[in-house]
């Protein structure tokens, strides 16, 4: 049983409690890891801080060196890394090896690449500007990508000088607890990496609040969120939040929509819903409801979702039986308030957490389903008579993490202008190393490639004579 590591080692948890692990496909624990106490957690800020003099002062070269090790040794093992991650998370197996870990391996070389880029001291006229790095951060991560979401925090931070100490999610910790296996074995000066596994109440509210750490990143809900800078700003800590949304896809007029449905679709379906990103509130023009959920049933047959009988599916099942009775919650609320359901059935209690793609028509923007946060494959369909009320509908969100634009390009990109949104996509345009992050209340601050990096950067400023 694994879960603490710091010291450049790993440890004997002070206390002798544990949290069990659970396969959502069989509800079957299939681990048991450490549950760290407070006094666990501060031995491994004390470690990331003693580490951090040393680190700081490590050229960014062998900084960089020491990264692309452990990125071709995580590289090697990606079969090993896609079945832990299908295990915890119960994900189909094309999305666990492809988007839940050799994308994130691409980031890690982007990383390394735009790092060599960044001039860590900027010559003007009469002043020097310096980056710098902040400091031993707190990297508290989420259950839905339980490795991207680790690489995206610990990887530009220790880069850019940083030390780190890592909670993973107490729902799917394997993917950490294998990840530091191999940072084990790279030759990281001790301290420079650093995981307790345990309960965010608990362990996550420690780093939050700990006087030595001066930097917290964090990705989960918006309640989550909420409190993590609460606590956090008792401290003054620097804190980036990367939080919920409802991301709005409008449908334009003279859209291709085979092609809007299977993007739709992806980001819904793929992770079986459970995506801050997934494109779930579908705006569309008056008149087209029938061609829209026609398209959407053709372009469905391309994600199959497990099935009792069936797991080797592009699709997985919802990660809990919490997220299971979730999603079931909306929709039948959203039923009793008169929706029609008009593509899946609610998620029934089985031997594991299953569920299908469900569309829902005859929703307001103002509807519950519409405004919270499902986490779940659930799309609803919005009708919209002009463009400026399809664009007043898609802004009309506590969130704005992500969206998308269907329909002729440049007409699309003036309309994407307009949304109150950190990513916006035209049909099916995409990108690496772009930055990624929200407006309103899904958070602040950016990840991903030259962005991200320099989240984790001090500015220090030198006037000469």
């Amino acid at each position: 049983m694994r879960g603490l590591y710091y010291d450049g080692a790993w440890q004997e948890p002070i206390s002798n409690d544990t949290i069990e692990v659970e396969n959502p496909f069989t509800r079957q624990i299939i681990q048991t890891v450490i549950a760290a106490s407070e006094d666990d957690v501060d031995r491994a800020v004390k470690s990331a801080k003693a580490a951090f003099p040393e680190w700081k002062n490590t050229p960014i070269d062998q900084r960089i060196d020491l990264i692309k090790r452990l990125t071709l040794r995580l590289e090697a093992r990606r079969d090993d890394f896609a079945r832990i991650i299908r295990d915890e998370l119960g994900c189909g197996k094309d999305l666990a090896l492809n988007t839940q870990f050799l994308s994130y391996i691409k980031g890690m070389f982007t990383y390394m690449e735009e790092a060599k880029k960044i001039e860590l001291a900027e010559d003007h006229v009469s002043y020097t500007v310096l980056k710098e790095p902040v400091g031993v951060v707190g990297c508290l991560t989420p259950w839905n990508y339980p490795f991207g979401q680790i690489i995206q925090k610990i990887i530009p931070a220790v880069i850019m000088g940083n030390t780190v100490v890592l909670k993973p999610s107490q729902k799917t910790p394997l993917s950490a607890i294998e990840l530091f296996k191999e940072i084990d074995q790279v030759g990281f000066p001790p301290g420079v990496f650093n995981l307790t596994t345990g309960r965010g109440s608990e362990v996550g509210n420690v780093l939050a609040t700990h006087p030595d750490v001066q930097m917290i990143t964090f990705t989960g809900s918006t309640e989550g969120g909420k409190e993590i800078a609460r606590l956090a700003s008792q401290g003054i800590k620097r804190v980036i939040l990367e939080l919920g949304g409802k991301s709005a896809a409008v449908i334009l007029e003279g859209a291709d929509l085979n092609l809007a449905s299977k993007r739709i679709l992806f980001t819904v379906c793929s992770n079986v819903g459970q995506t801050c990103s997934a494109q779930t509130r579908v705006l569309y023009p008056e008149g087209l409801r029938d061609k829209l959920i026609k398209a959407l049933e053709r372009q469905a047959k391309e994600f199959p979702f497990a099935t009792p009988d069936n797991h080797d599916t592009r699709v997985g099942v919802l990660s809990s039986k919490k997220q299971q009775e979730r999603v079931a919650g909306y929709v039948d609320q959203a039923l009793n308030d008169g929706a029609e359901l008009v593509i899946g059935q609610p998620p029934k209690d089985q031997a594991g957490y299953y569920s299908e793609l469900m569309v829902l028509s005859g929703v307001s923007n103002s509807d519950t389903i519409a405004q919270e946060e499902v986490f779940g494959p659930v799309i609803v369909l919005i009708p919209y008579q002009t463009e400026a009320q399809a664009l007043e509908l898609a802004n009309d969100s506590i969130y704005g993490l992500s969206g998308a634009v269907y329909g002729p390009a440049e007409q699309a990109i003036e309309f994407a202008k307009g949304m109150d949104t950190g990513q916006i996509f035209i049909n099916d345009g995409s990108g690496s190393g772009a930055p990624f992050g929200g407006y309103k209340q899904s958070g602040y601050g950016r990840e991903g490639g030259k962005y991200g990096l320099l989240e984790f950067v001090e500015l220090k400023t030198i006037f000469t004579p």
